[in-house]
């Protein structure tokens, strides 16, 4: 068992050496083709021969199909984005965004990895103890309507009391529309 799992992550780091290269992260790649080698740095006895040989030719098939397709790589990503930024949108829109970024290239999709998105508990806290002088307002992007709720006390308290139960929704609404001025930015 022990050869077979130092086989599989010789193959595993070949397959992500050759990625690597295909990016252009490396200018040359070594793949170690020698068992005993292997089995050196995997700190286990020399590997059967043709137990190698069959787990590298199908890693190889395998690593094909995943240049090939694209994919494979682009649909990790985008799922692995969207769960990260999960908190800063609603369910629908996430969907949509979720449709929208699989229809985009690697170049934005790396570009959009910078994108910052406003927390909806942190403007809701900031809603309950200082929203009656604006400050969920203004870190929302709103400078106006946080003048003038500071300078109204909260929109003589009847404001604030809304925000404080809505202002999660408005801030996932405003991370939706920044969205998609920084994707057109970076068109």
């Amino acid at each position: 068992m022990r050869k077979f799992v130092s086989v599989l992550m010789a193959a595993a780091l070949s397959c992500a050496f050759a990625f690597a290269a295909e990016r252009g992260e490396f200018e040359t790649v070594d793949i170690i083709e020698d068992s005993a080698v292997l089995s050196d740095m995997a700190s286990v006895a020399p590997v059967d021969g043709e137990l190698y040989a069959d787990v590298m030719a199908q890693l190889s098939d395998f690593c094909t199909m995943l240049s090939l397709s694209g994919d494979f790589s682009s649909a990790n990503a985008v799922s692995t984005w969207v769960m990260m930024n999960k908190n800063y949108f609603t369910s629908s829109q996430l969907k949509r965004i979720k449709r929208y970024l699989e229809g985009i290239d690697e170049e934005q999709f790396e570009l959009l990895q910078m994108a910052q998105f406003k927390n909806p508990d942190v403007s809701l806290l900031l809603s309950i103890f200082l929203g009656m002088f604006g400050v969920d307002r203004f870190y929302l992007g709103q400078p106006i309507a946080g003048l003038v709720k500071l300078l109204t006390g909260g929109g003589f308290v009847i404001w604030w009391f809304v925000d404080v139960f809505f202002i999660s929704r408005a801030t996932r609404n405003a991370n939706y529309r920044e969205f998609f001025n920084y994707l057109d930015m970076i068109q």
